[in-house]
């Protein structure tokens, strides 16, 4: 019978060689029924983690709105988004009233056959505030807006600034457009779209801003509709130009 000896300060051990594949045995058990716990924590963690996933996703999304306070997520990633400058609406000027200072400052184009008429950015902010805020008060928008103010920039876009609320958390909302005259109407071709500090992806823009974008544009063309049909319409830094043609 064959063995194997140790020793240890002069104590030898002898084992056989059944006795050693049974340690071996005792150690593949052992080292096997660890790595069974260890994989089942391993997978346990892992399924955690991905059904808490999809939650944590929505509570940041929420958080980062600013009209949900989350605990903890509010604080990190809610930063308020500002708009490019502040815009006053006219204090004293209704719509009509604006409305007949463009006309009375409205120039005719004989080449063109179109009448130019020129909007501030006060003028504008005036129309659309009082536009929206009435469309928030019917509910006939995805949000309720409390205000609005119009930003518009050199490149040719335009920036919709509003205030909504729910439930007291305030937050800001900026919808940046490019407008353009198709068919004798308005078209809005979004460029972004922010509530908070959350970029709303473009397949949510598409589904909530339809009644938001119909509103600003009925706007416009209900104040427009008595002058003429539109013809065209550009963006520069600080005012409008829209250019109407005769109606048939």
């Amino acid at each position: 019978m064959s063995g194997h000896e140790s020793g240890d300060d002069g104590e030898k051990i002898t084992l056989t060689r059944g006795e050693l594949k049974e340690e071996v045995r005792k150690e593949i058990r052992h080292e096997s029924r660890r790595r069974f716990f260890v994989s089942c924590a391993l997978y346990l963690v892992f399924f955690a983690f991905m059904l808490g996933l999809p939650f944590l996703l929505l509570a940041g999304i929420a958080a980062k709105t600013g009209l949900f306070q989350v605990p903890l997520l509010s604080g990190w990633l809610y930063e308020p988004s500002a708009p490019t400058r502040v815009v006053v609406p006219l204090v004293g000027s209704g719509p009509d009233a604006i409305l007949a200072s463009m006309a009375a400052k409205a120039s005719f184009d004989p080449a063109r056959g179109t009448a130019e008429m020129v909007l501030s950015e006060q003028e504008l902010t005036t129309l659309l505030s009082a536009s929206v805020t009435e469309a928030s008060e019917s509910g006939t928008l995805p949000i309720p807006l409390a205000s609005m103010q119009a930003v518009l920039l050199g490149d040719g876009t335009m920036e919709l600034y509003a205030i909504t609320e729910r439930e007291g958390n305030q937050a800001p909302v900026i919808l940046t457009v490019t407008p353009e005259a198709v068919n004798g109407g308005l078209e809005l071709q979004t460029e972004d779209f922010l509530i908070g500090a959350f970029d709303v992806p473009d397949f949510i823009t598409n589904l909530v801003l339809d009644a938001f974008a119909r509103s600003v544009t009925d706007s416009l063309e209900s104040s427009l509709s008595g002058a003429g049909t539109l013809d065209d319409i550009a963006i520069e830094e600080g005012n409008i130009r829209v250019y109407l043609a005769p109606r048939k």
